[in-house]
């Protein structure tokens, strides 16, 4: 199957697949993979498939694990559960570089600069951004590793752990970036004046005005946006105890994971693995705030190359980054990009990605058709956060639909991303096709406390709009009713 294609395939189809899916242009998406597989730690081999600006990620979970567990192997088999100093420092330097780099480029008029200019500034940036992606891609397998580690350890040693506990386990006691922001939020409802309450508003807006950015590109949050949750925040009877609890949430999720440890004895290997998850996830969330802050200027510098190569925004978004020479100086590249924009196919390997507009949809059928083998007639998946709630179905499979989700509705998407972030607080609950338990959708629906079951992997095709369906998060099962 793998030598059938010529190029041939990246990845096996017929074993055990990951599949990711975002709304996504190939020029976002290339400028984080270009170099995140360099490194023998970083992520594996991948195929990606773009249809439009929907984009399918897929990898063999065997190969997933098995970076991660080298990276395990490699700088973590004496661990406690503590990344080493030398790592965090390693992690903290790029942070550091990126963010500077995002406050030196924010000053710059991208649309008063001439070619020269703009092309020096743009490979400037993209020399700092890629290898942001190439040291913190690491983090990424050692969460996946991690979890799948502590879920086998428990399954071995027969400890009764429900699957709700063991999400608990896996949660990481830091606010992530969303949460952190609502607690911002709600901090601004104690202020007593208006006046005050608006300058606080002001201020909260130039500090998360990227927070509904993503792989889609920007999507601005602005004072009208935040204004508007604010005033709901103040009108809601919950809002003092929504902001007790997140006052009080990193010690709680300590505290919790404490009570679950000393509640079944857990060992020092397990707890190792736990607070490993907790970790790497934790610098997962970082890692998009700091990419989604960094869109803003990704998206400026494109929207200069569309200009000088007579293209639209949409049209530049379908550009990788090193192909700037090309896309100026090749009067048929736009030949090219009118195939992409349709679809087109990313071969993500060791030492380059490359992407190509043949054979894409017959070989992405190939892979769909193996990921999404019958699972039985019914919808069960890993439970991310308890409880049980009936409600209607409303299924969302992108980001671009999020705006017409009801207040109430069972959330039913193939994967949640940060562009979810509306859908999910107006949803009952959540269920996704993708994901396991330190995805997106887990760490979200425990951070608000709704019942959530990810990695069902049939949960879009069998229940539609209306259905009415009980969730039972507790046992990670979703019935219909008649």
């Amino acid at each position: 199957m793998l030598s059938k294609f010529n190029p041939p395939l990246v990845i096996n189809p017929n074993k055990n697949l990951f599949r990711w899916k975002v709304d996504a242009y190939p020029a976002l998406i290339y400028a984080v993979c270009c170099d995140m597989t360099k490194s023998p730690y970083g992520w594996p081999k991948s195929e990606g498939f773009f249809f439009g600006h929907d984009f399918y990620w897929y990898n063999n979970w065997s190969d997933i694990w098995t970076h991660g567990d080298n990276f395990i192997k490699k700088y973590l088999s004496t661990s406690s559960g503590k990344l080493p100093r030398k790592l965090i420092l390693r992690y903290s330097r790029v942070f550091k570089s990126l963010r500077q780099e995002i406050k030196r480029v924010t000053k710059i008029d991208f649309e008063e600069l001439s070619l020269k200019e703009l092309r020096r500034e743009w490979f400037k940036f993209f020399k700092v951004y890629a290898h942001f992606w190439f040291i913190i891609t690491d983090v990424e397998v050692l969460n996946y590793a991690a979890s799948h580690r502590l879920e086998k350890l428990v399954s071995r040693k027969k400890i009764p752990l429900s699957p709700e506990e063991i999400s608990q386990l896996s949660a990481f006691p830091e606010k992530s970036y969303m949460l952190e922001e609502e607690y911002n939020l709600l901090k601004i409802t104690l202020a007593k004046s208006l006046r005050r309450r608006t300058r606080l508003l002001q201020e909260h807006t130039r500090k998360f005005s990227w927070i509904l950015n993503g792989y889609h590109g920007t999507r601005l949050a602005d004072q009208k946006f935040f204004t508007g949750r604010l005033n709901k925040l103040i009108k809601d009877k919950d809002t003092p105890g929504h902001y007790h609890h997140l006052q009080n949430y990193h010690r709680e999720t300590i505290k919790q994971f404490n009570k679950l440890v000393k509640k079944y004895q857990l060992d020092a290997e397990i707890v190792k693995y736990a607070k490993l998850a907790q970790t790497s996830s934790y610098f997962q969330d970082q890692r998009k705030a700091l990419a989604w802050h960094a869109t803003d200027s990704l998206i400026k510098m494109y929207a200069a190359l569309a200009k000088f190569s007579n293209l639209s925004l949409e049209q530049s978004l379908y550009i990788l980054w090193n192909e700037f020479d090309r896309a100026i100086e090749d009067l048929h590249f736009k030949k090219e990009l009118k195939k992409r924009q349709i679809c087109s196919r990313l071969r993500i390997l060791g030492d380059q990605t490359v992407i190509t507009t043949k054979r894409v949809k017959e070989i992405f059928a190939i892979f769909e058709k193996e990921y999404t083998k019958a699972q039985g007639q019914g919808v069960k998946g890993v439970v991310a956060y308890p409880g049980r709630v009936t409600g209607r179905v409303q299924v969302i499979l992108s980001g671009q639909k999020i705006n017409n989700f009801k207040v109430g509705r069972i959330l039913v998407a193939l994967m949640t991303s940060p562009d979810y972030i509306l859908a999910l607080k107006r949803a009952k609950a959540i269920v996704t096709d993708d994901g396991g338990l330190t995805c997106h959708a887990a760490i979200v629906a425990r951070e608000l406390k709704k019942p959530c079951i990810v990695g069902t992997r049939n949960a879009t095709r069998l229940l539609k709009d209306g259905d009415l369906v009980e969730v039972d998060a507790s046992q990670g099962i979703v019935r219909v009713i008649k």
